[in-house]
């Protein structure tokens, strides 16, 4: 008897197949034959492609970080926590090209194919969970959309992820360009060691 459960089978050759072909080039068909399954097993474990294909995120995200240590803790200071945040995120993309492929699919094909706007993971939310407690201390402004904000801090990462090696020769630049990317969110997100404006 295999050790390996029908559903890491599953995710197995679905993100083998998201990998290299995207959402809309891959069928539940080529999945379920990769898998050796049925398409009824592989509907009862996923019920679809769209959350199929965020769950294989979700796996990616949780193989190299199972416990979520790349979401520091809101003990620290916000620009400690962007600082690490930066780090981890970085870090994490460029150990891990296929969530980096998928994440080129996505964009590529989102015009096209609103289904896999996938909503949120659970990584995500407690992203989501660490944004907003530092706005509930009023270390950004509560007039931003947290969601924005979000946005705009993965932007940064997977942009030094994809463009890096290009720009960032060294540990030096590496960071620089940390230390840049948390100053540009202090002043983008409205941090501030004075009251409103």
């Amino acid at each position: 008897m295999s050790s390996v459960s029908t559903k890491d089978k599953i995710l197995a050759a679905a993100r083998s197949l998201f990998v290299e072909h995207g959402f809309a080039g891959t069928s539940m068909g080529n999945i379920a034959k990769l898998a050796g399954v049925t398409h009824s097993l592989l509907f009862h474990h996923f019920g679809n492609k769209e959350k199929l294909w965020g769950e294989v995120k979700q796996s990616i995200v949780s193989e190299a970080s199972p416990e979520s240590t790349m979401i520091p803790s809101t003990d620290l200071p916000f620009k400690a926590f962007l600082q690490e945040a930066f780090n981890n995120n970085i870090h994490f993309l460029e150990n891990n090209p296929d969530i980096i492929r998928m994440i080129n699919w996505q964009r590529l094909e989102s015009k096209t194919q609103e289904t896999i706007r996938v909503g949120l993971t659970k990584d995500g939310e407690q992203w989501l969970a660490a944004f907003q407690h530092y706005q509930s201390t009023g270390e950004i402004n509560t007039k931003y959309k947290i969601e924005y904000v979000l946005k705009f801090f993965f932007s940064l990462a997977v942009a030094a992820s994809l463009e890096g090696q290009a720009f960032i020769k060294n540990a030096h630049e590496f960071k620089d360009y940390i230390d840049f990317c948390v100053e540009r969110c202090l002043v983008a997100f409205g941090y501030s060691d004075t009251t409103w404006s």
